[in-house]
């Protein structure tokens, strides 16, 4: 983790281009190795706005989220990705109460946020 964070901050410091970087384990869960997101607490909201601004990025002339979970299946002779879509809704006062507490810090943001129903949540799914 200290390597991470030396490299990181190399990086920030000499203003060089980021790492974008993804870590990927194969056969790592079977079919039956499911478990409930929601009954672990795991509520996710989503939103995204301008870089040089506030506002949300959301008409639909532009923009269409599209929240999925990737699944590869397959051996190493035939790897298939398969994308299974995420159903969605902009987040209401009752997802609200699911949600743990936010830091300190981040109350004004999110607050505001949620004042101008910016972000969508996850519907519950099997």
């Amino acid at each position: 983790m200290a390597t991470y964070g030396l490299i990181k901050g190399k990086i920030c410091f000499l203003k060089e281009k980021p790492m974008v970087m993804s870590v990927r384990q194969e056969n790592v869960r079977t079919i039956d190795d499911t478990f409930d997101l929601a009954d672990r607490g795991f509520r996710l909201a989503f939103g995204v706005s301008g870089a040089d601004n506030d506002i949300p990025l959301e008409d639909p002339n532009f923009v269409e989220w599209t929240p999925y979970f990737v699944h590869v299946v397959g051996d190493e002779d035939d790897l298939r990705t398969e994308y299974i879509p995420i159903p969605f809704h902009k987040c209401n006062d009752e997802d609200w109460t699911h949600f743990h507490e936010p830091k300190a810090n981040s109350v004004h943001m999110i607050d505001k946020y949620k004042k101008h129903n910016f972000f969508y949540c996850l519907d519950e799914f099997d």
